[in-house]
C-alpha cells in the first residue's frame, strides 16, 4: 500500500482522536496536557500525558514522540508500516484495532479490579433545550437562536451512566460533542469523525474552519445568521485530506484556521495543492482562533442573533 499523504500531513493527525477512536479516552486534563492510562503497557495510575499543542505523547515508562512513533509501538511495527497505516486512516479503527484496545483495557482491568469499560453509546438527539448547554454556548458568545440554528442536544451513555452534550452533526452521521464539566471545557465526538458541509447563497466560494464553535463565532463577528457562501468544518484538521475533492470544486476559499502548529500545517498542505485561497485568520490576529476572540468578549443576549 502506498503512503498517500505526506509527512506533515501524517505528524499532524491529532493524537488524542487517534487514541479516541480506539475507545482511550483522557481521564484528565490541564491546560493543553491530556492524562490517560497508558494505551501501551498496563497500570494502575494514569501516567501517559499527550500535549494538544506540540502533539506529542509522553508515557511514564520512558516512551515518548509523535503520533508515528505511537502507532508503531501500538501495532508493532516499524516506521513505514505506521506511516502506510495513519496515511489510510480515516478516523475510524479497523476491527482488529477495536479487539486490541478492548483487550488491554480489560486486561487492566481485571487485574487491578477496576469497573469494566463500555463503548460511548447514542441514546437520543434533540432540538437544543437544556438550559445549561444554552448557558454554555453563550459563555462562549454564541446566542441561543444562532446555536440551536446548527446545533443539537445530544443525549449518550458512557460507563452505564447518562450525559449529554452540545451537538454539532458531521456529513457521516457522526456529531461533536461539546459542554463544559467541572468547570473545564469537554470535548469530544461520538460517531464517525468527518467534516461537515453548510451550503450558503453563493456556492461559487468557500469558507473553511477547523470547528464548529470557530464557524458559529464568525457569524456572530459579522453579525449574520447564516453563511453568504458555503462552509465547511473539518471538525479536525486530520479530515483535510478527506476535503481535498470538496475544496478543490471552489473558485476561491477563505481560511479561517488556526494560529497554532497545525493550523500553520494545515495551511502549507492547501498551498500545496494549490487551491485559489485567502487567508483570513488575520481577522483574530493575538487570539489561537475565532472563538477564542469571541468568547473573550462579553456573554452572547440570549434571543438575538446578534
Amino acid at each position: 500500500m502506498l503512503i498517500e499523504k505526506s509527512k506533515a500531513e501524517i505528524k499532524a493527525i491529532p493524537i488524542w482522536e487517534y487514541l479516541g477512536s480506539l475507545g482511550f479516552f483522557p481521564v484528565h486534563q490541564t491546560g493543553h496536557e491530556l492524562q490517560y492510562f497508558s494505551p501501551i503497557r498496563q497500570e494502575q495510575t494514569p501516567s501517559f500525558f499527550v500535549n494538544r499543542l506540540k502533539n506529542v505523547f509522553n508515557d511514564f515508562a520512558g516512551e515518548k514522540g509523535d503520533i508515528i512513533r505511537l502507532v508503531s509501538l501500538l501495532r508493532n511495527v516499524g516506521y513505514l508500516e505506521a506511516c502506510r497505516h495513519l496515511s489510510a486512516w480515516n478516523g475510524e479503527p479497523s476491527v482488529h484495532e477495536q479487539f486490541e484496545a478492548y483487550g488491554r483495557q480489560t486486561d487492566r482491568q481485571a487485574k487491578y479490579n477496576l469497573p469494566a469499560p463500555e463503548n460511548r453509546r447514542l441514546v437520543k438527539v434533540v432540538k437544543l433545550q437544556s438550559p445549561s448547554l444554552i448557558r454554555y454556548a453563550q459563555s462562549r458568545s454564541i446566542p441561543f437562536l444562532l446555536a440551536a440554528r446548527y446545533c443539537c442536544e445530544v443525549h449518550y451513555q458512557n460507563k452505564g451512566k447518562q450525559y449529554y452534550a452540545l451537538g454539532f452533526k458531521s456529513d457521516k452521521g457522526g456529531y461533536e460533542l461539546r459542554n463544559k464539566i467541572g468547570g473545564k471545557d469537554f470535548k469530544s465526538c461520538i460517531g464517525s469523525k468527518a467534516t461537515t458541509l453548510i451550503r450558503g447563497t453563493d456556492s461559487s466560494a468557500l469558507s473553511l474552519f477547523e470547528g464548529f464553535f470557530d464557524f458559529l463565532s464568525a457569524l456572530v463577528y459579522y453579525d449574520v445568521p447564516k453563511p453568504r457562501h458555503d462552509v465547511l468544518v473539518l471538525n479536525s484538521t486530520a479530515n483535510l485530506s478527506a476535503a481535498k475533492q470538496i475544496l478543490s470544486s471552489y473558485q476561491k476559499i477563505y481560511t479561517f484556521l488556526d494560529h497554532d502548529a497545525t493550523g500553520k500545517k494545515a495551511m502549507q498542505q492547501i498551498e500545496k495543492w494549490k487551491f485559489p485561497f485567502l487567508d483570513r485568520a488575520s481577522v483574530y490576529t493575538g487570539f489561537t482562533d475565532f472563538s477564542e476572540m469571541i468568547s473573550s468578549k462579553r456573554e452572547a443576549p440570549t434571543n438575538s442573533t446578534k
